[in-house]
């Protein structure tokens, strides 16, 4: 009865231990997982031309594009990044001079990395290509800024470089004398087997790696 009630008290605690360590294993997966991107959004008026943007990090990319705007607040709604289309974008084509960039609506959102750099319009999410940028400039696609209104938030993102969720596999010991594992506790590691007060385990440790362990209640 005693060897059963100490086999059963071992048994006990090498549950624990392992259900420990693997919580702790699967917690530390998921905040890896888990961690935030960085975000930055800033603001781009209507009334304004180039407006130049110094990030706090590398970004690469826009997550989200609010807010609104308009190129004549008197007779034109505010429109979002795509600026006027429709029959608002029929009703300005003769006033086309005016655009900044006259292959595109008016009112659409111009990006360019930097002065003497192309711009290219964008009306939602998008990636930059080939990376991460510091600094942009952005703008409304007109130049006749006086009766404009409005203004755009423009947010960016940089996922944040953090350690895969799942490390590959640790290289197992050379010997029985080590675990493979860094659990702890009551729970010592020898080298032989003792059928008084040992009980043999062959267990899968959270590192992946199979290891035949002999497990002593301490």
């Amino acid at each position: 009865m005693h060897g059963i009630r100490r086999r059963r008290r071992l048994a006990a605690v090498v549950a624990a231990a392992f259900a420990r360590l693997s919580a702790a294993t699967v917690l530390t997966g998921l905040l890896l997982a888990a961690t935030p991107v960085q975000a930055e959004c800033v603001e781009v008026s209507a009334r304004e031309g180039w407006q130049d943007f110094a990030f706090l990090m590398p970004v690469d990319r826009i997550s989200r594009i609010t807010g609104g705007w308009t190129v004549d607040k008197a007779n034109y709604t505010p429109v979002g990044a795509g600026g006027h289309v429709g029959d608002a974008g029929k009703k300005l084509e003769p006033f086309s001079a005016y655009k900044y960039d006259t292959a595109l609506p008016f009112g659409a959102l111009l990006v360019s990395e930097g002065e003497g750099f192309p711009h290219h319009a964008v009306s939602g999410p998008a990636r930059f290509e080939p990376g991460q940028v510091s600094n942009l400039r952005m703008r409304i696609n007109d130049t006749g800024l006086g009766d404009n209104d409005g203004s755009l938030s423009v947010c960016f993102e940089a996922a944040s470089r953090t350690a895969p969720a799942s490390a590959p596999p640790a290289a197992a010991p050379a010997d029985d004398t080590q675990a493979c594992s860094s659990a702890k506790g009551c729970i010592s590691v020898r080298e032989r087997w003792n059928e008084e007060s040992d009980t043999e385990f062959l267990t899968t440790f959270a590192n992946g790696c199979d290891k035949r362990i002999y497990l002593r209640y301490c």
